[in-house]
């Protein structure tokens, strides 16, 4: 927690009294001390005995001056934080003591892709029913990273292949009863279908055969050649619309990992393909959160518990170190032995 420190009397009215007043002047010092350690009052040194002033009294040469000590305000415990200092030639000097908050905290969650991926459930509902128990469980969160390489984020789920196949059939059933409105255009010639059966059959008869003559030719010549490069070059347009008149014609997989989690709020970061590459990126953000905790810092990334979705147990050493830097535990996974690490557990297949 930042420590707000309180401020000292104006410098520029304790020189403009007299000098009769000087002593009690110094006197009204307020001691430098942290809101935490006096949150409910605020304590006044006084030199007043030492110079002879008692408080609500006026001192020797003080009515010639046109001051009364009654003047001078005297902060107590129960009194307002403000200070008002009022001058020999009667300016009004404030000192406003600005009230801040607690440093701000909250949750951070880190989650392994390569070891946790949402492959039963799609991404978006996952990460929104992860924060949501998060937030149930331990407050607002702050921070919501995950880390994946690209075969994991690039990977796509039984489910979904599944998924696409049933639309698909469904798709070839509706057209056989009811005839669809907008006619099928081939991508490669711009012939018209009437349904998706009938263009299928367009594309297979008349540019299968075709795209499979072109692809010899290119076979033939030696890679790196450069009349295998003019070929390519050739033929690159027909095979390019030939790729999408054929993309068409099977079930469309309509799974994005990426898209899916920024969807949700996620802070998406793809790592390298080398091993480990997620867990060292993930213990590198874990390190710095602590770094700012430990530093006192009063940026938004500061968090007094970090959720961990992972079952690797090379994050024993990250645990045990925010546990030290003071800051709650939480593993997210099924396995037992990375969950004696941390302060709590929870289950994967609640979330």
């Amino acid at each position: 927690m930042a420590k707000r420190f309180l401020p000292t009397v104006s410098l520029l009215a304790r020189r403009s009294l007299p000098s009769t007043l000087q002593p009690y002047s110094l006197g009204l010092r307020l001691h430098h001390r942290s809101a935490t350690e006096c949150p409910a009052a605020v304590t006044v040194t006084s030199t007043s005995q030492q110079a002879g002033v008692v408080f609500g009294k006026t001192p020797t040469g003080a009515v010639e001056q046109g001051i009364g000590i009654s003047n001078i305000p005297v902060v107590t415990a129960g009194s307002p934080t403000n200070l008002y200092v009022a001058s020999a030639e009667g300016e009004t000097g404030i000192n406003s003591i600005k009230e801040t908050g607690p440093a701000r905290s909250g949750v951070a969650i880190l989650w392994d892709l390569d070891n946790k991926p949402p492959s039963r459930s799609p991404p978006f509902i996952v990460a929104q029913r992860l924060r949501q128990v998060i937030e149930e469980k331990y407050g607002a969160v702050k921070v919501l990273a995950a880390y994946g390489n690209k075969s994991t984020l690039h990977r796509v789920p039984q489910w979904a292949i599944d998924e696409a196949r049933i639309e698909f059939k469904a798709t070839l059933l509706d057209e056989k009863e009811n005839e669809p409105a907008d006619l099928y255009r081939c991508n490669v010639c711009g012939a018209k279908c009437r349904t998706l059966v009938k263009l299928q059959k367009h594309v297979k008869t008349l540019h299968e055969r075709d795209r499979r003559k072109k692809v010899n030719h290119i076979s033939s010549k030696k890679k790196g050649s450069k009349k295998r490069e003019k070929l390519q070059t050739r033929y690159a347009k027909y095979l390019g619309k030939y790729k999408d008149a054929a993309d068409g014609l099977v079930p469309q997989v309509r799974y994005d990992l990426e898209e899916e989690l920024t969807r949700a709020m996620v802070e998406v970061k793809m790592v390298g393909d080398h091993a480990e590459a997620a867990d060292a990126a993930l213990k590198q953000h874990a390190s710095k959160l602590f770094r700012l905790l430990e530093q006192d810092s009063e940026q938004e990334t500061t968090i007094d518990c970090l959720v961990l979705v992972s079952d690797d147990t090379g994050f024993k050493k990250m645990l045990h170190k925010g546990r030290r830097a003071g800051v709650k535990m939480v593993q997210v996974g099924h396995k037992c032995a990375l969950r004696r690490s941390a302060d709590e557990y929870i289950s994967w297949d609640s979330v």
